[in-house]
């Protein structure tokens, strides 16, 4: 693994317990600050966590293991690993992964939010994640091979091709979100949420397992679709519907 800078220090390479070459591990935290970084190009592990500010990763590995979380700040990478496995939870601040042809799997959450302005974010093409939260991103294609095994939770955003997800085992939340339209039968554990969105209708056969808030969306049909199933409460806030489905009377 190689860094580059005209002045590495202390205060930019931060916590950088011990790197064994030999066998591409770092044994413990990986903190970088202002760097280019040349990866071993064909594996890394690393025994604490990675954390990137102001990086570029100008020679990506083939597989990246990391045993606690990444974390990018300000970082715009074209891609940083083929194969990443990072057991607690990968979050970008200001980021992107530019790359998305690599392989996700992250045992805790996918976390993405944009302080500055809404920013591109591209999801992997294939990816197992525990949770999704995106707060401020833009999604101009939601992968078919993306899957979310608990909530979701995106506010404040721009989504297209969601629709792809048929299933949700825990919250929906799309508050505040610009999105198209969501999958016919779709079928969400708990609470769905689509308050202050742009949708404009309900898809077919769609089950939610507890609440539904509909407040301040864009409906502009009068009547909900009469296969609609809401086990808990409908929330209708400043909306112009007039008829409820007997389902829910």
């Amino acid at each position: 693994m190689k860094i580059k800078n005209d002045c590495v220090t202390p205060s930019n390479i931060g916590r950088f317990v011990f790197y064994d070459s030999k066998k591409n591990i770092v044994n413990g935290d990986l903190q970088l600050n202002d760097c280019d970084i040349e990866l071993p190009s064909d594996f890394l592990h690393i025994k604490g966590s990675l954390r990137l500010r102001n990086c570029n990763i100008i020679q990506p590995t083939n597989k990246l293991i990391v045993d606690n979380f990444i974390t990018l700040v300000n970082c715009k990478i074209k891609s940083l690993a083929k194969n990443i496995t990072v057991e607690n939870g990968l979050y970008l601040a200001d980021s992107i992964i530019e790359e998305s042809s690599y392989n996700l799997e992250c045992n805790h959450e996918l976390y993405c939010n944009n302080n500055n302005k809404a920013l591109p974010i591209i999801l992997p093409e294939n990816a197992k994640v525990k949770r999704l939260c995106l707060e401020n991103v833009i999604i101009d294609n939601f992968p078919n091979n993306f899957i979310v095994e608990g909530a979701i939770n995106i506010r404040t955003s721009t989504i297209k091709g969601f629709d792809v997800i048929k299933k949700v085992n825990d919250n929906l939340t799309l508050r505040n979100c610009k999105i198209d339209k969501l999958a016919n039968n779709l079928t969400v554990k708990d609470n769905l949420d689509l308050s202050y969105s742009s949708i404009k209708e309900l898809p077919k056969g769609l089950k939610v397992g507890n609440d539904l808030i509909l407040d301040r969306t864009e409906i502009e049909t009068e009547e909900l679709p009469s296969d609609l199933v809401v086990k808990n409460d409908l929330y209708i806030h400043h909306l112009n519907v007039k008829a409820i489905p007997k389902t829910l009377q």
